[in-house]
Parts: C-alpha cells; sequence; structure tokens
C-alpha cells in the first residue's frame, strides 16, 4: 500500500547514528520555532498546553506505534531544550548562575538566586497561562 513503512533491522551503531541524526533534526526544527516565537515569525497562539499534547499525542498513536514513538521522541527532546532555556528555576537558569559565578570568580548572593528565580517563575507562570489560554480558546472554537 501507498505509504505503507517497512522495517529492517540493522545494526546497533547504524542505529545509534540514525537516532543522533534524528535528534539533532529535531532539535533544530524547535530552536527555529523558539526563534521565530520570540521574533514574531510565528504566531503565540501556536504554544500549545497539555491540552494539544494530549490531542497530538492521540492522533500519533491512532496513526499507528511507529508514529506514536516518533511523537515520544519529539516530546522528550522538546522538554529537553525548553529545560536547557537560561530562566531561572529551569535547568538551564542553574547552568546560567554557574556559568555567571563561573566568570565572576565568586558565588552570587542567595538573594540574588531568589530574585531571578522568582523573576523565573513568572515567566514560567506566564507561558503556561498563554498555552492553556489558546487551549481553551481553540476548544471554544477561537
Amino acid at each position: 500500500p501507498v505509504g505503507a513503512l517497512s522495517y529492517s533491522p540493522v545494526p546497533l551503531t547504524e542505529a545509534v547514528v540514525e537516532g543522533y541524526g534524528q535528534t539533532v533534526l529535531v532539535t533544530g526544527m524547535i530552536l527555529g520555532f523558539l526563534r521565530d516565537l520570540v521574533t514574531g515569525g510565528v504566531s503565540p497562539r501556536s504554544v500549545g498546553s497539555i491540552l494539544m499534547i494530549g490531542e497530538a499525542s492521540g492522533q500519533a498513536a491512532a496513526a499507528g506505534l511507529d508514529s506514536f514513538l516518533s511523537f515520544m521522541a519529539l516530546f522528550s527532546v522538546n522538554l529537553a531544550i525548553l529545560n536547557l532555556l537560561p530562566i531561572p528555576v529551569l535547568d538551564g537558569g542553574h547552568l546560567a548562575f554557574l556559568v555567571i559565578e563561573g566568570v565572576r570568580g565568586k558565588a552570587l548572593s542567595f538573594e540574588t538566586k531568589m530574585r531571578w528565580s522568582q523573576v523565573g517563575f513568572v515567566i514560567i507562570m506566564g507561558i503556561m497561562v498563554l498555552a492553556l489560554s489558546n487551549d481553551f480558546l481553540r476548544v471554544l472554537g477561537f
């Protein structure tokens, strides 16, 4: 049938190389989306939350196991990239603190870390409100 997939066994090293290549490709796509989101090339309305994730995973599952596993891999890479953004309260924010401390040659004060973490928390909450609002507006047909 048209569009049918076939599978053939490949050596482990080839599978790892292919997996790495796909991860690099997906990472580039996600970073491009984030860049476009920040620069206005993509509408903030395209950001979704758990409702959109559930809908997309359901569609992927309905398309078959291979589509579902591909979606799960994409989702995992997406979460990893988002977690590494330099926003305090995320792992990327903690890495940013470490880099700043390394450049300065001394630790940031507890108060400074707390203030920036509060800013990061507000940013994350804002993103969550935007994503949930977009999902509810989509459900309501707007």
